[in-house]
């Protein structure tokens, strides 16, 4: 019994395009960050139109809370942190 092996050969072109594993890796963050952010934005609002009922509840605000916040934490600990400017320092003026 003989086995047919087929090698799929893409196209010029069409082959799919491989990230660097810290590429893929800050994509897969980014996407994390906004699916947390988009339910914190969603929560927010259903907060707001929570405290315009005449009986308000309050765990509507503290989930929003604790969306927002850690969909802060989330983005800071995904961007790289800032750097400051070098600050110049002034060389004293040469005398003519």
């Amino acid at each position: 019994m003989s086995v047919l092996v087929v090698f799929a050969l893409p196209c010029a072109g069409m082959a799919p395009k491989e990230h660097p594993h810290s590429t893929r890796r800050q994509l897969l963050r980014d996407s994390l960050v906004g699916f947390v952010s988009f339910f914190a934005m969603v929560a927010s609002v259903q907060a707001v139109f929570n405290v315009l009922r005449p009986e308000p509840q309050v765990w509507p605000a503290l989930l929003a809370l604790v969306l927002v916040i850690a969909t802060v934490v989330l983005y800071r600990a995904t961007r790289p942190p800032r750097t400051q400017l070098p600050v110049e320092t002034p060389t004293p003026a040469e005398d003519n």
